[in-house]
């Protein structure tokens, strides 16, 4: 069995994580676009922002991830011919997508879609988690097994008024 070229390999890598990263970040920044009023809205929804120290308590996890992903690659490459170029182009990579989400989002929350990172996600297609964090409110998307929570973050003020609309939204659904 012949063994794939590490610079190959390593460039697929860094195509994949690319895409991904600069993807993120342009949803984020089209959010803007999205959610472009703050408080209450026309339809009876509400919107608002969160700040980098709420983001930062919702991606805790996801930050743990990348900061591992980040260090683990040193490790192997030189054993496995990996030029260091494209371990630290790939460190790059993981430090922005780290920076993009811990960047203040706007969510909003309509009759029928939850607004969040630059995602409009109908309400069908949401669940409540069965427990709840003091500090942000949670779903879950239906079919995302693994990756199926969906933290909001916000103020607590904001985020007493979204998990309400939230609440009595999904209540609706179920009638």
């Amino acid at each position: 069995m012949a063994i794939l070229d590490p610079f190959l390999f390593g460039t697929g890598i860094i195509a994949i994580v690319s895409m991904v990263v600069f993807y993120d970040l342009w949803r984020i920044w089209s959010s803007q676009r999205q959610v472009p009023k703050l408080g209450l809205l026309e339809n009876g929804g509400y919107a608002w922002a969160s700040g980098s120290e709420t983001e930062l308590g919702r991606d805790i996890p996801g930050l743990m991830a990348i900061a591992a992903m980040m260090v683990l690659p040193w490790f192997f490459a030189e054993q496995s011919g990996t030029p260091q170029w494209q371990v630290i182009t790939f460190d790059v990579l993981l430090a922005l997508h780290a920076l993009g989400m811990i960047l203040p989002k706007r969510q909003a929350i309509t009759a029928t879609h939850l607004h969040v990172d630059g995602h409009s996600i109908p309400w069908s297609a949401l669940k409540p988690a069965k427990r709840q964090k003091a500090a942000r409110i949670v779903l879950h998307r239906k079919g995302w097994w693994f990756f199926a929570p969906l933290a909001l973050a916000g103020s607590p003020a904001d985020l007493s008024i979204a998990s309400n609309r939230i609440a009595a939204i999904l209540l609706a659904e179920e009638e």
